[in-house]
């Protein structure tokens, strides 16, 4: 080691000493306006108390004062902290409790054990199966107007439109079956 630090100040290839000459800088001289800096060089203090920088006897009272104060600091945040980890326990038990009750509703709701009319109903489709009077058949039969192929005269038809649909799906499969 060394302590007097001569070997910077006779090394020439360093850059800040390079840097200082230019600007004026002799050696043996101090920094400065007037040159009233340091001359000597800057050497390392051995500390043998493992104290650090600028410590003192006094300074080690006033630092364990400062560390009893910052501990309780760090206890009353560490409550705290616990209070809000309770409040988020709270909040995530409360989403599972709401998906438990959600999940029996959607048990409740089994669409394998219900009928066929039933989840029509819920679905909003007509069902397949329909069952239609023989009177209501004939009536329909009898109010069918036959359309005239006349030019420029309107045909008023009696059909509702589901019926009208109807008949003409059971024309186009009876043409793909052909």
């Amino acid at each position: 080691m060394n302590s007097q630090n001569f070997a910077w100040q006779n090394d020439d290839s360093k850059f800040g000493k390079k840097m200082l000459e230019k600007m004026g800088w002799t050696p043996g001289c101090g920094l400065g306006k007037y040159e009233q800096g340091i001359v000597e060089n800057l050497q390392p203090k051995a500390n043998i108390s493992t104290r650090g920088l600028g410590c003192t006897e006094r300074s080690d009272e006033v630092l364990i004062a400062h560390h009893d104060s910052f501990a309780a600091i760090l206890a009353d945040l560490n409550k705290k902290k616990e209070k809000s980890k309770i409040k988020q326990i709270e909040k995530s038990l409360n989403k599972v409790q709401s998906k438990i009750i959600l999940n029996e509703h959607r048990k409740d709701k089994c669409f394998p054990g219900m009928s066929e009319k039933d989840k029509c109903a819920i679905f909003g489709k007509r069902s397949e199966k329909r069952t239609v009077d023989k009177n209501t058949e004939e009536n329909m039969q009898k109010d069918e107007v036959k359309p005239e192929s006349s030019s420029g005269n309107i045909t008023v038809n009696k059909l509702s439109i589901n019926d009208y649909f109807s008949k003409k799906m059971q024309k186009l499969s009876k043409r793909q079956k052909v």
